[in-house]
């Protein structure tokens, strides 16, 4: 039943051009999503492509489904997300620390990125003058101080392929560069960042994943006072409602009822993370001036406990 719910879930955001997904660890991420007015097919066994890029996800059974809440972020008063979270040791691939040609195919050679993160492998495909290009590096550290497969692959600005258990996101456009004065596209994009890469995370540390569980897809469905750009909006009941009733179904144990909790009067202290989160939302939402007092009240009181 668990499976069903969530598979029914995932195939309704495939189908809302609000939504993004994502694929990557804590320093690598590929992102995509699409515009309601660009063309889109469908991929089998689920997923959606278009010109700049593709979400593939594949069958959910033994998955968990994570929605969470956390403080600002990006420009945001709160961020929000959700994770389709798979057995650690399940979700194990390759875990490639050397660059790798990994696979051939019609369109190019895939080559591993050889990041050395056990539950992705971040590729790129290369056509045949990148892969002669690469040779050299082959089966050594991209990090390697005599190694040019990053700038390399900067310059070509080939497809990338970032790949989890059970879901793949694809890029096609190019590869951004603030050294090169080239922003990041809109839409999908990947991003590579060492330092962030050299803590070892698996995931963001504010995302609450459950223990013995990593999470191998990112669902992201639309913030209510974000656009698609991280530009502030009007605040959208119809997207706030839709998370809550998320975090309702797949929010971590007890934060649901610590959330509720906040609506009645208690004499009990609330959860401080909980309680600003819900004032950054009853601020937005326009909320009576004395409910957002008593909110501050409980949130000051908290502090000073």
């Amino acid at each position: 039943m668990a499976a069903r719910a969530l598979d029914a879930l995932i195939d309704r955001y495939l189908d809302d051009p609000t939504a993004s997904w994502a694929v990557g660890t804590y320093g690598a991420v590929a992102e995509f999503h699409w515009d309601a007015d660009e063309p889109v097919r469908p991929l089998a066994p689920r997923g959606r492509a278009t010109a700049r890029g593709s979400v593939r996800i594949a069958s959910l059974d033994d998955a968990q489904g994570l929605a969470w809440e956390a403080g600002p972020g990006g420009g945001a008063p709160w961020t929000q997300g959700f994770a389709v979270c798979v057995p650690e040791a399940d979700a194990r691939l390759h875990g490639r620390t050397v660059l790798t040609r990994a696979e051939e195919s019609d369109e190019g050679a895939l080559f591993d990125l050889g990041l050395g993160v056990a539950h992705l492998d971040a590729c790129v495909l290369a056509d045949d003058a990148l892969a002669r290009a690469l040779a050299p590096y082959v089966d050594r550290s991209v990090w390697d101080e005599g190694s040019r497969a990053f700038p390399l692959i900067k310059e070509a600005s080939p497809p990338r392929v970032f790949r989890a258990r059970l879901a793949e996101v694809r890029v096609n456009q190019r590869i951004g560069s603030a050294k090169r004065g080239i922003e990041t596209p809109e839409g999908p994009h990947t991003h590579i960042l060492p330092p962030l890469l050299a803590k070892g995370r698996a995931w963001s540390p504010e995302i609450p994943v459950p223990q013995g569980r990593v999470p191998v897809l990112y669902l992201y469905p639309a913030h209510p006072v974000q656009d698609d750009l991280g530009a502030p909006r009007p605040f959208d009941a119809r997207a706030f409602e839709d998370f809550q009733a998320l975090l309702a179904d797949y929010a971590p144990e007890g934060y649901w009822e610590r959330k509720r909790a906040l609506d009645a009067p208690s004499e009990d202290a609330p959860d401080p993370a909980v309680a600003r989160i819900a004032l950054a939302q009853r601020k937005a939402q326009g909320r009576p001036a004395e409910e957002i007092a008593r909110l501050a009240d409980l949130v000051a009181g908290a502090r000073l406990r």
